[in-house]
């Protein structure tokens, strides 16, 4: 499944995140790495907030947008799961 990393940062920085792809399976050593998961299925139908995923821009509900805002650490990346960003 693909993950949403969402990256380190505060106030009003741009949000940013990478989104690795991982397996739900256990291989050797390598664990499956916690997450949270979200819906974006709340709010108006319109993208209005744009976001930035490995770099390039990517245009989100403000909704979605408030929740990454509030989640984001400012220590260190946070691992999710959204629909509407990683199906």
């Amino acid at each position: 499944i693909r993950l949403l990393l969402l990256l380190s940062g505060s106030g009003n920085e741009a949000i940013c995140c990478e989104l690795p792809t991982v397996k739900l399976k256990k291989e050797g050593k390598k664990k499956v790495p916690d997450y949270h998961a979200l819906s974006y299925v709340w709010g108006g139908p319109q993208p209005t907030s744009q976001i930035y995923i490995s770099g390039a821009p990517f245009e989100i509900r403000s909704n979605l947008f408030e929740a990454l805002k509030q989640l984001r650490s400012t220590y260190f990346p946070r691992c999710l799961w959204d629909d509407a960003i990683c199906l």
